[in-house]
């Protein structure tokens, strides 16, 4: 089970019911999910809080986080054509556009992995305007820390490339993620969880 991107593999804490998903230019069903309910849900956050908490992902050094990044976005890189098959038959894009759609997310992960080790305080000095009546300089500083858990809501439309434009930043910047897909397009997320999960985020023991 990945502690970073929730996906729910596994099964535990699915509601009773299946969501039935259908590639929309031929209609054909294509595959099921699991129809997932509160207590799913609140089994992810849980799990990601704990795996926050933990500081498994968030205290890691810049570089090895890094590392996990830029491995995953090679990944995808050298699957872009599979990846671009899931993208099409889930969404209904043409091959060529689907094959677009993972280029960019690719480039975009790489650009959020060389962001972090750059994320940084941002310190300055400030001279005040004079209001007691004499000018004081001051040391600002500003302390960058991940949030925490983030719940990310995927729509159906480029479902890879959106999911992607929220994970990359989130995982940079230290944060756990849930990361729910649309019911019409979660295959391309599933194969998404795979990618981090052989790319070396941490995983649950």
């Amino acid at each position: 089970m990945s502690d970073v991107i929730e996906a729910d593999p596994s099964g535990e804490g699915r509601g009773s019911g299946i969501i039935p998903v259908f590639d929309p230019s031929t209609e054909e069903r294509i595959g099921e999910v699991p129809d997932s309910d509160q207590k799913a849900v609140d089994a992810a956050v849980a799990r990601a809080r704990e795996t926050f908490d933990s500081g498994v992902w968030r205290k890691l050094p810049a570089k090895r986080r890094a590392e996990v990044l830029f491995r995953a976005a090679q990944i995808i890189r050298d699957r872009t054509d599979e990846i671009a098959a899931i993208e099409s038959r889930d969404n209904g894009l043409n091959l060529a556009a689907a094959r677009h759609i993972i280029t960019v997310s690719y480039d975009m992960l790489m650009y959020y992995a060389g962001w972090v080790g750059k994320i940084h305080g941002e310190s300055s000095n400030v001279v005040s305007d004079g209001l007691l009546g004499r000018y004081e300089n001051y040391h600002n500083f500003t302390q960058l820390e991940p949030i925490g858990v983030v719940g990310l809501i995927i729509p159906w439309n480029g479902p890879f490339f959106v999911a992607m434009l929220k994970v990359a930043p989130a995982l940079a910047a230290g944060c756990s993620a849930v990361l729910k897909p649309a019911e019409e397009t979660p295959f391309s997320a599933l194969k998404l969880e795979e990618i981090f999960r052989e790319a070396g985020c941490p995983t649950a023991s």
